[in-house]
């Protein structure tokens, strides 16, 4: 679990205090399967900006905020995306998008 808040520990659970990029990093070195994030642009922002995201699975919920923490914050280069799928379902569209 990545939280920016005090927790107290969990069975199953391994808070750690690293750089999300360095342990995406270590973790991409180990054994196993894919790696799913799930965070707003905090988390976002320097995995972008070190190149380790190659898919993208994003949730609209009908709602207009008005204002609110953007997810993509500002990131140097752009970043072509191919669509893989997109659907409704419960009110809320989904889109699934990997790296160009």
């Amino acid at each position: 679990m990545l939280t920016a808040r005090p927790a107290q520990p969990k069975k199953h659970v391994k808070f750690i205090n690293e750089e999300i990029s360095e342990l995406i990093l270590h973790l991409k070195m180990e054994a196993g399967k894919d790696i799913w994030i799930v965070g707003g642009h905090s988390i976002i922002k320097p995995l972008l900006q070190h190149n380790l995201i190659d898919e993208f699975r994003i949730t609209i919920i009908p709602t207009l905020l008005g204002n609110g923490i953007p997810l993509f914050d500002s990131f140097q280069d752009e970043i072509k995306l191919h669509q893989v799928n997109c659907y409704v379902q419960n009110q809320l569209t989904y889109l699934h998008f990997i790296r160009k």
